[in-house]
């Protein structure tokens, strides 16, 4: 329930106030007073009235009245003006503000006693309804006008006042509280009402006065019915939401969005420009056209709401992100809420490596979301993934070996030529129990140039049994330079005894493989090494 007090204005030996259900202060009163008298000189008023609509800012209400002809006073020109007076909060709940104009009531005799009191009327009554494609269509240059040109005061001419008032009300009621409250619009003017600081929005004249309006600085002309203006998404976006009103929730994002901006008509154009490419994001390219658009609409900072829509619908459709709407997605990520978030930062993250690998080992660098991104794709992530983006951004290596070491038991790791080898020997002399993957995967790799460095990070006794192991392995990358790799193993004497010691079995062929290099391995003992090779020997089991 809402609470609507009512001012009445009439002739009474002059156009005065009549009653009213709330004390005055001298300047609402005197607003009032003067739009509530005859809009223009000349005025010929159809009997059904015209509707005057103006913000009274020291009261906090909005004024929303109705004049009627009063033929039957003595005096010529009179009329009645009932005034409907609306806080602002309770205008910001009514789904269907013109609605209010069904509780005008043009005096019948000289009682005015119903005016004394406020009318306390129920929201519910007040709904939105649809308001057909002939409203819409006489809507549409009139929206282009207001939102195009919000430096001016719209202007247009018309016969048809009672249908351009069903026009009138359905684009105040589209718009969102702040808009509404400060919106000043009149259904049939005899001339510009507008007065110092308080510009009219909106104003229907009768075609006689086209000329002269016209010369009026600030003012723009409109025909309602020309459809000269051209085809353009924001604005059928709105005239669709005249017709149809909130099917796809424009009114309330932009209920929620304008609640963060201006009280401005250049604010709604950039809204509704935003809301259609949020409606319509599944199209091919939707995602990148709303992420470029809101920027160029709002700059930064501004429309949070539809800064975090656009974010989270990125989120739902990562696939068609391009690297515009991934930092948009990044820029925003504290807007978020975390569960949500955490349920697709996996695939986000994906998607980052694929464009960017190091926009993804940046993230490292973040805030919390931004890390625990990074960690779920860096620790999910296939190997051939990372290793991939490792060559594409060599300057990721080390973030990424962080995270994944196993990368050093891959093969395609060691392929990468003048990237993998220190950092990845630095982890290999960190991690022992990678020694022999990675041993395997460096020889896989057909990198003889790592054969001293892998024999000594992974160990020599290792390295003399994996290439004994694989003596016989056709196609074997080892075999392909042997004699490199038994040169490297067998470089280190005392490693060399550590493994005829610990190895319970050796293939003869490779002994007699490797004896060919013991005058280079005698060569480099002292006599008690010597003689330990030799007990070492002695024990082997062939």
């Amino acid at each position: 329930m809402i609470k609507v007090h009512q001012v009445l204005h009439g002739y009474a030996d002059g156009h005065r106030l009549l009653r009213a259900s709330l004390p005055l202060n001298a300047g609402d009163a005197r607003a009032l007073l003067t739009m509530s008298d005859v809009s223009g000189p000349n005025a010929i008023i159809p009997e059904e009235g015209y509707l005057t609509g103006y913000p009274l800012t020291g009261l906090g209400m909005y004024a929303i009245a109705r004049t009627w002809p009063a033929d039957e006073l003595p005096r010529p020109g009179s009329v009645w003006t009932h005034t409907l007076l609306v806080d602002f909060s309770d205008l910001a709940t009514l789904p269907n503000p013109g609605g209010l104009s069904m509780l005008h009531a043009r005096p019948s005799g000289f009682r005015f006693d119903r005016y004394d009191t406020p009318i306390v009327t129920d929201i519910s009554s007040i709904a939105n309804v649809p308001c057909g494609h002939r409203i819409g269509e006489l809507s549409r240059e009139i929206i282009a006008a207001l939102y195009s040109k919000s430096k001016y005061a719209i202007v247009a001419p018309t016969t048809a006042s009672a249908e351009y008032e069903l026009v009138v009300m359905a684009i105040w009621g589209q718009q969102w509280p702040k808009l509404r409250r400060s919106f000043r619009f009149c259904t049939l003017s005899f001339g510009d009402r507008s007065m110092e600081n308080m510009r009219f929005d909106l104003q229907f004249i009768p075609p006689s006065l086209q000329r002269s309006i016209a010369r009026i600085p600030e003012i723009l002309l409109v025909d309602p019915i020309s459809q000269e203006t051209k085809s353009i998404p924001w604005l059928e976006h709105t005239t669709e939401d005249i017709i149809s009103p909130n099917t796809s929730f424009f009114r309330d994002f932009l209920k929620s969005e304008g609640a963060t901006l201006n009280s401005t008509r250049e604010a709604f154009r950039p809204l509704a420009a935003i809301h259609h490419l949020i409606t319509h994001i599944e199209q091919p390219g939707g995602i990148n056209l709303a992420v470029e658009a809101i920027d160029q609409l709002f700059g930064q900072g501004h429309a949070v709401n539809a800064r975090l829509m656009i974010a989270k619908t990125a989120l739902e459709r990562i696939t068609e992100m391009q690297e515009g709407a991934i930092n948009f997605v990044l820029d925003h990520i504290n807007l978020i809420d975390p569960s949500f978030l955490d349920e697709h930062s996996y695939p986000l993250a994906q998607k980052i490596w694929e464009s960017s690998p190091s926009m993804l080992t940046d993230l490292l660098n973040k805030n919390s979301a931004g890390i625990n991104i990074a960690e779920k794709g860096l620790e999910k992530l296939p190997s051939a993934t990372l290793i991939d983006g490792i060559e594409r951004d060599n300057k990721t290596v080390t973030s990424v070996l962080a995270y994944r070491p196993d990368l050093v038991t891959q093969p395609l790791f060691w392929k990468l030529y003048g990237i993998s080898e220190k950092p990845g020997f630095q982890v290999i002399s960190a991690r022992p129990d990678l020694h022999q993957q990675a041993f395997h995967a460096i020889t896989e790799a057909n990198r003889p140039d790592l054969s001293s460095t892998a024999c000594e990070k992974c160990g020599h006794a290792l390295a003399l049994q994996i290439i004994s192991e694989k003596s016989h392995t056709i196609n074997s990358s080892i075999n392909l330079h042997r004699e490199i790799w038994i040169t490297a193993a067998v470089s280190n004497s005392i490693e060399i005894s550590k493994f005829f010691i610990s190895s319970e079995k050796i293939n003869p062929e490779f002994l007699e493989e490797i004896s060919h290099y013991v005058p280079q391995i005698l060569s480099k003992l002292s006599t008690i090494q010597i003689l330990g090779l030799l007990q070492s020997l002695d024990a082997i089991k062939l």
